[in-house]
């Protein structure tokens, strides 16, 4: 190895190890925090105060129903709107030749507002479970919510038309499920 090439690595050497000396013994303050987040989701959670909305037996035609269902918010956040889906079950007790859709179609229902003077919603039974997501909400919240804790009440009144033609469903039933559906309050900034 030449001279000029061992001065040379003699320069590097030397100057790498001033380097490191140089950087081991440099310092500066420093400090660190450390901020932490937390996020949690609410809860819906709609309570209603009976199993059976309406359980009525020996109807006969021209009768007339009205009951109360009362639903609370149990959740942690506001309710914005309640939809309602009705599906049914007929048991033909007489003529078994109609269809199951018959004796629906002779069972008026009537949403009422809270006060009872207003009717908000008059359809039959069957047009009522051919209808998705019917807004039952929009008609009893005051402010177009349900508040956390709170209570509303939704008044349905049923009614056995009579027709003149109600013989054939002498014996009939019918199991009717409505099915409520809360939804929550829209977002907001925070």
């Amino acid at each position: 190895m030449s001279l000029k090439k061992k001065l040379g690595m003699g320069i590097a050497t030397a100057a790498l190890g001033f380097s490191l000396i140089g950087g081991g013994t440099f310092a500066y303050f420093n400090d660190t925090e450390q901020a932490k987040a937390n996020f949690a989701s609410g809860t819906i959670d709609l309570e209603t105060n009976k199993e059976y909305w309406f359980d009525i037996d020996k109807l006969a035609p021209g009768d007339k129903m009205t009951r109360q269902l009362e639903i609370k918010n149990a959740g942690t956040l506001d309710i914005k709107k309640v939809l309602m889906d009705t599906s049914y079950q007929v048991t033909a007790g007489g003529d078994d030749h109609l269809s199951a859709d018959d004796f629906a179609k002779q069972l008026k229902v009537v949403f009422l507002s809270s006060d009872l003077q207003v009717v908000l919603l008059d359809k039959t039974l069957y047009e009522l479970s051919q209808m998705s997501d019917v807004e039952v909400s929009s008609y009893f919240f005051q402010n177009n919510r349900l508040p956390v804790g709170e209570s509303d009440t939704l008044t349905m009144r049923v009614h056995f038309m009579d027709n003149g033609d109600q013989n054939r469903f002498q014996g009939d039933s019918i199991q009717v499920k409505f099915d409520l559906e809360a939804v929550q309050r829209d977002g907001v900034e925070r």
